[in-house]
């Protein structure tokens, strides 16, 4: 699943039924291809919503910067 961008920049969201492997799966190939790892990144299914949530983990603050680096220059497209 892709995210639909337009040429604004304007990212609609994904669909609410989108699982916590799917949503894993999409972040993980986004971050691949930026360059960055989150090593802990995985589904949770043992939330206490009953909802598969996305553990991202604890990074170092370098990768942190950098991954904000990204996401804003994602922003300014």
């Amino acid at each position: 699943m892709e995210l639909n961008v337009s040429q604004k920049s304007t990212i609609e969201p994904p669909p609410e039924s989108i699982g916590a492997r799917e949503a894993c799966e999409e972040l993980r190939d986004a971050l691949t291809r930026a360059g960055l790892t989150l090593p802990s990144l995985a589904p949770d299914y043992g939330s206490l919503t009953g909802a598969g949530l996305v553990e991202l983990g604890r990074v170092r603050p370098q990768v942190a910067a950098w991954l904000a680096a990204v996401i804003r220059r994602g922003m300014e497209r």
